[in-house]
């Protein structure tokens, strides 16, 4: 849909948040000269919409990559009303746009190829973030690179969204009209970053911003082979259940959170009833408000049924057999299997509740 005819879609905040008045002339200037690219793709039961905007903003590069696509499930499967599932990132390069590219090129191909991509996703998505960061560092190695990226993905299916992050790309929720971040930036200066640094021997050093070895500004990440001991690539990862009130879904780069708070933005997203004018009205607003970095944002929109709303996971017990199946509304398989949670500092994993 074209960007005049999507102003059409204009709405009140769902929530009373400000209303945001863009300006045409403006988004087209924005669109022209500095390349915004945009798009936007609808689930196949109409729950789902997810878009994404671009642009490099006043650099005159762009280390920025997204992803945003609809995939068919593992073996045709289905979950609840849909057959695909939905798969989101934000990948910001830093030192050139190598490693970015290549992680978004390899990342979810080898995240949905995985033996336990459905029954421990989890587990399949550290698996996927270190296999990824481990072919780049080969290929970083015999191209005598040392660039990195941040990255922030998210895989939703059904009603289940499973996030995981290494870096400063935020993802942030709208539940009922309030945000909630859904990752802790990965900064040097996080007192558990910092002391995981130290403890094997790295420095975190403030030169203009908290540095790891004075160098990096962010301390996990995609590819920096020559920081690679401190600089891991193991991600944070969380589950979360989207309700009727679950408004929006948003992954963005800090180019848009170093200028936008987590409300503004989801105050922003929930004023449109397309998923692609959410996202060029985002990305637009923090070239506005000043952004001197690349911008990028991945916007995924909800339409869930009240009556099919489930509010608890279903526990697992410690002996690993899944419990009976019961007659809810959306979930059904899904409830019945077995997942992780995320892997701790020192690599040791518990049961997660459920899987997707």
């Amino acid at each position: 849909m074209g960007w005049l005819n999507s102003l059409t879609k204009l709405k009140g905040s769902l929530f009373g948040g400000k209303k945001i008045e863009v300006d045409v002339s403006k988004q087209e200037k924005l669109d022209r000269k500095y390349g915004l690219v945009s798009g936007g793709s609808v689930r196949d039961d109409g729950q789902v919409k997810l878009g994404w905007a671009i642009t490099k903003g006043r650099r005159y590069y762009n280390e920025d990559n997204v992803f945003c696509e609809f995939r068919p499930l593992p073996d045709g499967e289905k979950e609840g009303s849909t057959s695909q599932v939905a798969c989101l990132a934000i990948f910001d390069g830093h030192g050139g746009p190598n490693a970015s590219s290549f992680v978004k090129d390899n990342l979810f191909g080898t995240l949905l190829n995985h033996a336990n991509f459905r029954t421990h996703p989890f587990k399949a998505m550290r698996d996927a973030y270190e296999e990824t960061d481990q072919a780049y560092l080969k290929k970083d190695a015999i191209d005598h690179n040392d660039d990195g990226c941040t990255a922030t993905t998210a895989i939703l299916v059904g009603r289940r969204l499973v996030t995981g992050h290494v870096g400063d790309s935020r993802a942030v929720i709208g539940e009922g009209g309030t945000a909630t971040p859904l990752t802790n930036d990965h900064k040097p200066n996080r007192p558990d970053e910092r002391s995981r640094i130290e403890k094997v021997g790295g420095t975190v050093v403030h030169a203009g911003t908290w540095r790891v070895g004075g160098v990096l500004a962010v301390s996990r990440s995609f590819g920096n082979r020559q920081l690679k001991q401190w600089v891991v690539s193991q991600p944070e990862i969380r589950e979360d259940l989207m309700h009727s009130t679950t408004s929006c879904v948003i992954l963005a780069s800090d180019g848009i959170w170093d200028v936008v708070d987590n409300q503004e933005a989801i105050n922003i997203v929930t004023q449109y009833e397309d998923s692609e004018s959410a996202a060029k009205a985002l990305a637009t607003h923090a070239y506005e408000q000043g952004s001197y970095d690349n911008i990028s944002c991945v916007v995924c929109l909800f339409e869930f049924d009240e009556k099919e709303d489930v509010h608890t996971l279903l526990p697992i017990p410690a002996n690993g057999v899944a419990p009976e199946k019961k007659p809810v509304a959306v979930l059904d398989a899904a409830l019945s299997k077995v997942s992780e949670r995320g892997a701790e500092e020192e690599g040791e994993e518990e049961e997660e509740v459920a899987t997707v």
